[in-house]
């Protein structure tokens, strides 16, 4: 609570002038226009027009009462440009609140459906469709969310948006509900303390029935991931990675006899590559890309450690051309050589939309299941700091290529055969998705 009163004390003796976020505006305008690896193609196939959305923003300015209002603003453009790397932080200004909803949201074909995890609250319960939130609509909240949340394609926007909007300041929420039995019900409900359910991040294997094996990667991230994000060489990168290769060659030794592999990748938001082409190794024949890489060097981009002890780089424009990254050589791995179905859902980003671009252009007799991946990858930088607000914001600065030249950003992977949940789904605890591969697994 401390905490959080110092965060308003900050936005109201702190304020920003409408000059000052001009200035800041234009700032960010400039940086993005010049560095951003995407900002030709957003704007030439999917009508990102970054001149456009600051003159927008300038316009309203006049209505921006402090910094936090400012920083909505500034989650609003970085949000426009369509890429779901990109973040602004602004000091002051927090991005979650402290308190959530205390039930999910599955978006079914009968609209928004509640899932209760644990008992059941007074309310509302699992199956009931959730129509208004403190008098707001609920698509109406959903569209109000989703032009603050980054996200690559739209769908990936709509699931951003329902899960960011579940976070609240507030002790309690008014609910409408369609109940199970078609009867409209408002209620008043709790919400709980905030907390991430990130779920379980090691990977799972089971057999499915005599023939078919199922492998759940939630994640490509080592087992300590806050270690890997400190280290400073790749060298010790590596060696965290270590129990992770070693869980990954254990899984794919234990469904080596199944004739079909289910792997279900879906919620999987990436990591990093260096797990990511490691699994693809298991499935794919030796010396394949795994993807082609293209730089844009820009000022800002330089001056990064990791950049500002290079030399012979150009001080600003594009890579000549776009470089592949192969696997290294490595002895004693036989690819999996059953027919592979993968699951896949608007939650498979970064690492995960690499992956799925590559098994896509290379795997001979894949099938893909549920719904399209997010399509968003590379390289996120953290490039500019504003000069007024300081806030610090973050976009790709690689455009990054499938083995067969797809451009992947924006565009992601699509399924073969997609899967829409019903409100029958979540009640009765079923898993559509799976029940589809099970149903391509025996034809």
């Amino acid at each position: 609570m401390i905490v959080i009163a110092l965060l308003l004390l900050v936005s109201i003796q702190d304020p920003l002038t409408a000059a000052q976020m001009e200035e800041d505006l234009r700032q960010l305008a400039d940086v993005v226009s010049r560095a951003w690896a995407y900002a030709d193609d957003k704007k030439e196939n999917f009508g990102v027009d970054l001149e456009k959305v600051t003159t927008g923003l300038v316009r309203r300015l006049p209505s921006v009462k402090n910094r936090r209002e400012f920083g909505t603003f500034l989650e609003e453009f970085v949000a426009s440009m369509q890429d779901g790397h990109a973040f602004v932080i602004t000091p002051g200004v927090s991005v979650f609140e402290g308190r959530m909803w205390p039930f999910e949201l599955v978006d079914a074909k009968e609209g928004m459906v509640i899932r209760v995890k644990g008992s059941e609250r007074k309310g509302v319960g699992t199956g009931d469709l959730l129509l208004a939130v403190d008098g707001e609509e609920v698509e109406d909240l959903v569209a109000r969310w989703s032009r603050r949340v980054p996200a690559s394609t739209p769908p990936a926007r709509r699931l951003k948006a329902m899960r960011r909007m579940r976070f609240t300041s507030a002790a309690s929420i008014r609910l409408l509900v369609e109940r199970r039995d078609g009867s409209r019900q408002e209620s008043v409900v709790d919400t709980t303390e905030a907390a991430w359910d990130e779920g379980p991040k090691s990977i799972a294997v089971r057999r499915l029935d005599e023939k078919t094996s199922m492998m759940k990667i939630p994640s490509f991230t080592a087992s300590d991931w806050q270690a890997w994000m400190k280290a400073d060489t790749q060298e010790e990168r590596a060696k965290l990675l270590n129990d992770t290769e070693e869980a990954i060659r254990k899984a794919f030794t234990e469904v080596a006899d199944s004739q079909v592999m289910v792997l279900d990748l879906r919620g999987n938001g990436g990591g990093t590559d260096a797990l990511g082409i490691i699994v693809a190794r298991y499935l794919l024949a030796p010396d394949f890309t795994y993807f082609s890489l293209q730089t844009r060097y820009s000022p800002e981009l330089l001056k990064l450690p990791e950049y500002a002890k290079m030399t012979g780089l150009p001080k600003e424009g594009w890579d000549p051309q776009a470089n592949p990254w192969k696997p290294p050589a490595e002895a004693g791995i036989q690819a999996y050589r059953g027919r592979l179905l993968v699951l896949m859902d608007e939650g498979c980003f970064s690492t995960t939309d690499n992956f799925l671009a590559c098994i896509a252009s290379l795997h001979p007799n894949v099938r893909f299941i549920g719904r399209p991946s997010e399509g968003g990858t590379g390289a996120p930088r953290e490039l500019v700091t504003l000069k007024n607000s300081n806030a610090r914001v973050t976009f790709c600065v690689m455009k990054v290529f499938s083995p067969k030249g797809r451009l992947i950003e924006g565009r992601g992977t699509k399924p073969h055969v997609q899967v829409k949940w019903t409100r029958e789904d979540v009640l009765k605890g079923r898993d559509p998705d799976l029940e589809q591969a099970l149903n391509e697994a025996r034809r």
